[in-house]
């Protein structure tokens, strides 16, 4: 990798600044040259062979540098112009795809791109339209949970919250790749495209872990939910005593609204359900809000996570792509399910924030 002499001098200077620590100066080189990962930055060997030049041989340039005549440079005038009329075309295209296309190593581009250019990487936010109903019912709700949690009539640490969702053997959309590289934050999003489905996974996530995962060979029914919760998910849930005391949460997907899973919730948690159609029948429990994804733990952490562990080697069977869910799920641990969950209240104050509205294009 190769690094100009100013980036050189700002490290060895730091360095001493910092009391001669190669990892303090490390630090302050991504914060001011704003790179954020730990492998694009120098070395802390690299580091000490700088230090070690300035010492001995009093200069910072390499070997091959230290002569007259114009440096040789990746990151000429030339290759700059070339990345950024790339990056104009397609503000969307990737670090492996702009490298690829102008024979650069991944390094000097994204250094082209960050330093030379001053772009930043943007992430494109997918999210369902809001009605002006479910704006005002969003609103409605982060306002009432935040005020039990502030008041001590729930602990977000106890509240279990569930979903499905689709896996399949072919494709998927990584949303980890999407990005918009430009000065400013772009003020779009991606449209989500639907997919034909192989699989369904319902699991559920609280402060102390995962439930879960259980796969449906076929699509979700009522019938099929409420089988589930009675033969596998509620027995395991009073295995670890996370029952009593402990709230329920489900969207409002048409299998959850049966009338008999509602009773079922009631029997079991009495009061403590957060659930579409429920305070309608009980009076009590809390109904959750439409169109709400980004207050779900399981949607804006767990499957994204999940899908981009499985999703890393192609999947052959079902079979396998059954063990993959599994193996993931199980390597997820307590403290990031617990920091996850610490995560829903700052989006309820964000949902406030923004008037119900979406607001993850303004945290991403």
């Amino acid at each position: 990798m190769s690094w100009t002499p100013e980036e050189r001098f700002f490290m060895v200077k730091f360095y001493f600044l910092c009391g001669e620590s190669a990892s303090a100066a490390q630090k302050r080189f991504g914060t001011h040259f704003k790179i954020k990962k730990k492998e694009n930055l120098p070395t802390i060997q690299t580091i000490s062979s700088w230090v070690n030049a300035l010492e001995t041989k009093f200069s910072l340039l390499d070997a091959n540098e230290d002569r007259t005549g114009r440096p040789k440079t990746a990151r000429s005038s030339e290759n700059i112009n070339v990345v950024e009329d790339m990056v104009t075309d397609d503000p969307n295209i990737s670090m492996r795809e702009l490298a690829a296309s102008t024979s650069m190593s991944k390094s000097t581009v994204h250094r082209i791109v960050r330093l030379d250019l001053g772009l930043f990487p943007y992430k494109i936010q997918v999210h369902q339209p809001l009605t002006d109903s479910s704006i005002v019912r969003r609103f409605n709700f982060a306002n009432e949970m935040l005020t039990m949690i502030e008041d001590g009539t729930i602990d977000i640490n106890k509240i279990i919250f569930t979903d499905e969702c689709h896996f399949h053997l072919q494709g998927y959309v990584n949303k980890q790749n999407w990005r918009h590289w430009g000065s400013e934050k772009p003020d779009f999003s991606r449209i989500k495209p639907l997919h034909p489905q192989r699989v369904t996974v319902f699991a559920g996530i609280h402060a102390g872990g995962i439930i879960g995962p259980y796969c449906f060979p076929e699509s979700v029914t009522g019938e099929k939910y409420h089988s589930l919760l009675v033969n596998k998910v509620l027995p395991a849930m009073y295995d670890k005593e996370i029952v009593s005391g402990y709230w329920w949460m489900q969207d409002g997907a048409p299998p959850h609204r049966v009338q008999s899973v509602i009773d079922l919730l009631d029997q079991n948690f009495y009061g403590r359900v957060i659930a579409l159609g429920y305070p309608e029948r009980y009076g009590r429990g809390m109904a959750w809000p439409p169109y709400s994804p980004d207050l779900n733990p399981m949607d804006f952490f767990a499957w994204g996570y999940t899908k981009d562990k499985v999703y890393r080697s192609e999947k052959h069977s079902l079979d396998s792509l059954h063990t993959a869910i599994k193996n993931v799920f199980s390597q997820i641990s307590t403290e990031t399910c617990a920091k996850v969950i610490e995560n829903f209240e700052k989006r309820l104050r964000h949902v406030v924030a923004s008037e119900g509205k979406n607001f993850e294009n303004l945290i991403h």
